[in-house]
């Protein structure tokens, strides 16, 4: 997938066809603020992709699918320190 794609839409699909194990997601949610947009980061759609990305991430729809999926969220953290269960 690619920068500015992780809308709700994409979750859904993504969701639906992981593989058992370990699978890693990196995204960078965030508002979309036209003070500080560009900040050495690009354009106005950057940061409409990270204000898409938080609205994804909060979806109710997302977040029953990964209920139903049996999917485990964990940070990278708990990974690196072995703190996660059924490894």
């Amino acid at each position: 997938l690619h920068i500015g794609v992780m809308n709700e839409t994409a979750w859904l699909r993504m969701i639906d066809r992981l593989p058992p194990g370990l699978s890693e997601v990196m995204v960078h949610p965030g508002y979309a603020d036209p003070e500080s947009d560009g900040g050495g980061m690009g354009s106005s759609w950057l940061s409409a992709s990270r204000q898409g990305e938080l609205e994804a991430l909060l979806s109710p729809r997302v977040r029953e699918a990964i209920k139903q999926a049996n999917i485990e969220l964990v940070s990278f953290r708990a990974l690196a320190a072995g703190d996660r269960k059924n490894k």
